[in-house]
Order: structure tokens, then sequence, then C-alpha cells
């Protein structure tokens, strides 16, 4: 059935418009509450994955303090360790040094010991030539033997102060030596 209209239109009954508006509407509010129960579950979504996301965040920083923690322990220890190594590098190598020193003042001794001996010896064999050289003179030898007696006689003692400043020489080494080693 039809309704007309003055204007000479006809529509049906029921109103078709009114009814494809109210679907319009219907479908309309379906698909806001579809929109909004999916943004909704997206919000929630996202909020769980920041959630976790904070969660490694702060897992993550635990374990970076107790790393630093670590490492902090781990370089004190190592410190402490190496200043232990140099306290009783530092004792070995004075022992070291005072046991050098008691051996050098040893040799020292022997050394002048060594020496008092040879000069000695040298003393004796210097006064035995002044004797012949008294005795030569007193039986007034040939010019030609005084001569030969008198070059042994200065040979020897050129190879006194050759010895005695041999002498000399080594001890101002061995006293340099010593000097040295001495921090």
């Amino acid at each position: 059935m039809a309704d007309s209209n003055l204007d000479g239109e006809s529509r049906p009954v029921p109103d078709p418009t009114k009814l494809t508006t109210d679907a319009v509407e219907a479908a309309t509010d379906q698909i806001k509450e579809l929109f909004t129960a999916q943004l909704k579950r997206l919000e929630d979504l996202a909020a769980v994955q920041f959630n976790a996301f904070s969660d490694k965040l702060a897992v993550a920083e635990r374990l970076r303090l107790e790393q630093k923690s670590d490492t902090s322990v781990a370089v004190t220890a190592a410190l402490d360790a190496a200043k232990e190594a140099v306290n009783q590098q530092a004792a070995a190598f004075a022992a070291e040094t005072a046991k050098t020193e008691r051996n050098v003042s040893e040799q020292l001794k022997g050394i002048r010991d060594t020496f008092g001996t040879a000069i000695a010896a040298q003393v004796t064999r210097y006064d035995d030539l002044k004797d012949r050289l008294a005795r030569l003179e007193s039986t007034k030898l040939g010019g030609k033997e005084a001569d030969e007696q008198r070059h042994q006689q200065n040979a020897g003692l050129y190879a006194l102060g050759g010895f005695v400043v041999a002498v000399i020489v080594a001890s101002i080494a061995v006293i340099g030596f010593l000097a040295a080693l001495k921090p």
C-alpha cells in the first residue's frame, strides 16, 4: 500500500527511509561498539607490553648494578693483591740487597788482606833490592855489572810502583761498584 502525497508521489508503507536510517544507525552503533572494544583490547595489549618492557628494563638495571658491584669488588681485590705483591717484592729486594752488601763487604776484606800481603811481599822485595844495591855499591863492581843491576833494581821498583797503582785503581773500582749498588 502506498500513501499518496499532495504532489503526486507515493510512498510505500512502512516507509523504507526510516527503516534504512534505523538500520544504518544500528550498524553504526555496532561498528562503534566493535571499534571501542578493539581499541580497548589494543590499549590493554599495549599496557601489557609496556609493563613487560618496564620489567625487562628493571631486570637489566639490577643486573647492571650487580655487575658494577662485582666489578668494583674484583678491582679492589686485584689492587689489594698488587699491593701485597709489591710489598713482598720490596721485602725480597731489601733482603737481597743486604745479602749482597754483606758479600761485597766480605770480598773487600779478602781483597784488602790479599793486597796487604802482596804489598808486604813487594816491600820485602824492595828492601832486598835496596840491600843488594848497597852491597853492590860497597863492593864497587864494574860499571857494566853495576848498570845491569841498577836496571834490574829500577825494573823492580817500576814493577812495585805499577802494582801499587793497580791496587789503588782496583780499590777505587770496587768502591765505585759498591756505591752504585746502594739505592
